[in-house]
């Protein structure tokens, strides 16, 4: 099933901003994005514990719809609708398929929408993190589907 634009638009938007705390040696546990259907978008990143914490925490927060409570009041407000489109983004590593022994360092990205059976990842590779212009990725890949988190 395709996505919608607004979730595209989000997902990207998400990825690019990402990529850029990577370039600049930002450290992302995980930041997460959801949007309403007016387009007003919440941000939070989640970096105050363990990786796998974190991305728990924000798969929690966007399962609240952004809701700003615990670690995620960071993020100063709520949307003024009903959360629909989501995004997370996080540092992790991939199989590299021509050795299948070693991992490459990646940005992953989870995405969906409301009402959605199922939601979809996605991740680029990434090298240089730190390096400003010389940081590079490459085109992102599919990762597989999740549950939907609205």
């Amino acid at each position: 099933m395709p996505i919608s634009k607004e979730l595209d638009q989000l997902s990207c938007e998400l990825m690019g901003e990402a990529l850029d705390m990577l370039a600049e040696g930002t450290p992302i546990a995980a930041v997460a994005s959801v949007m309403d259907a007016s387009g007003d978008r919440l941000t939070c990143a989640f970096e105050e514990d363990s990786p796998e914490m974190c991305l728990e925490a924000a798969r929690t927060w966007v399962h609240s719809g952004g809701k700003a409570s615990g670690t995620a009041s960071k993020a100063g407000k709520s949307l003024a609708g009903k959360a629909c489109y989501y995004a997370i983004a996080y540092e992790g590593a991939i199989d590299d398929p021509e050795t299948g022994d070693t991992f490459n360092d990646a940005l992953i990205l989870e995405f969906g929408e409301r009402e959605a059976e199922t939601a979809y990842s996605a991740y680029v590779l990434v090298d240089g993190i730190g390096a400003g212009d010389e940081f590079r990725y490459t085109d992102p890949e599919p990762a597989g589907e999740l549950p939907c988190l609205l």
